[in-house]
């Protein structure tokens, strides 16, 4: 590929637009600087290479053909080079977004696939589809492939386009941002951010999380003493469970059930203890709601599911606040 080098000089960054780069862009208010990025472009195409725009090649050559000393070019220093993937270019989307002025939050409001930018105009947000593989302005508009490489996401140039009123142009790490037209802030206009119920991923809680852990281990052999995914043993199986979830509870029945607060069946919620024998008890499971419980029952057996109707528990602890 054909690379041509332009050299812009350094002034202050821009006062009068609606953004706030994290980096000092690189200007030059000239016909020849346009010209010479026009003749980067038909070269480019002359070589076979890969066009500089990814989405319209025709806007480029009309910005640089129309430019005057009212048109400029920023330039600035992505934190990643560009992929070329057949032709397409893909820019590092957190570098861009940076330079652009917007602030990320990640799964904000515990919304997992929405993004949330912040500017100086106010809060936005851009759309992930459900295993995030692309991304979109709004919910039901053209969701941009997303490409990784080793922990940095990638996106088209033809999605960074799509947010804003410059012309974007790339070479090697740097970014180029047209402006054809004074009167415009950077940003196109973007969906105001928003708490929607449907995005909204509740975290799970702390006895949700004790019994999935559980979960994991139906089918595992009993074994005496046992106290690994290998083989457990009831009050092995409750132990290791909990401290999967970072708390630390005694090894046996006996000391297991003076650890928490004695409740009444009637209290029982998932997560909590349930045991046989009373106040000296010879077994233990974990309740997991609708009076079932999961436990490593006895030699022979797995670790399985039972109802309090098949086998009743007579006590029940609770470690969990």
């Amino acid at each position: 590929m054909i690379q041509h080098s332009i050299e812009l000089t350094n002034i202050e960054n821009p006062t009068n637009d609606n953004h706030f780069p994290m980096h000092k862009p690189r200007r030059r208010r000239t016909r020849a600087l346009a010209a010479a990025l026009l003749i980067a472009f038909s070269v480019s195409t002359a070589a076979a290479a890969a066009p500089a725009m990814a989405d319209d090649t025709e806007q480029v050559q009309s910005a640089v053909n129309a430019a005057t000393s009212e048109h400029h070019i920023d330039s600035y220093t992505m934190s990643n080079t560009v992929i070329n993937d057949q032709g397409t270019l893909y820019l590092p989307l957190r570098s861009v977004l940076n330079i652009l002025g917007a602030t990320i939050t990640d799964n904000p409001d515990n919304q997992d696939r929405k993004l949330k930018l912040t500017t100086r105009s106010g809060d936005t947000q851009l759309y992930y589809n459900e295993d995030k593989t692309a991304i979109a302005t709004s919910a039901n508009g053209t969701y941009y492939p997303i490409k990784t490489s080793g922990d940095v996401a990638y996106v088209s140039q033809a999605f960074i386009q799509a947010l804003t009123n410059r012309v974007v142009s790339v070479n090697g790490a740097t970014l180029m941002l047209i402006k054809t037209d004074a009167s415009l802030p950077v940003w196109k206009t973007l969906e105001a951010y928003s708490v929607d119920e449907a995005y909204v991923v509740e975290e799970e809680s702390a006895r949700d999380q004790i019994v999935a852990s559980a979960m994991q281990y139906l089918g595992v052999p009993y074994v005496w003493g046992g106290t690994s995914p290998s083989g457990f043993d009831c009050s092995g199986l409750v132990q290791y469970v909990y401290a999967q979830n970072g708390i630390s509870i005694p090894r046996t029945t006996y000391t297991q059930i003076n650890a928490g607060t004695r409740i009444s069946l009637s209290e029982l919620q998932p997560g909590d203890l349930v045991f046989w024998g009373g106040s000296s008890p010879h077994h233990v499971g974990i309740y997991i709601g609708d009076g079932q419980y999961i436990h490593a029952p006895a030699p022979g057996q797995t670790v399985k599911i039972q109802s309090v109707n098949q086998y009743a528990y007579d006590s029940a602890v609770r470690i969990l606040d």
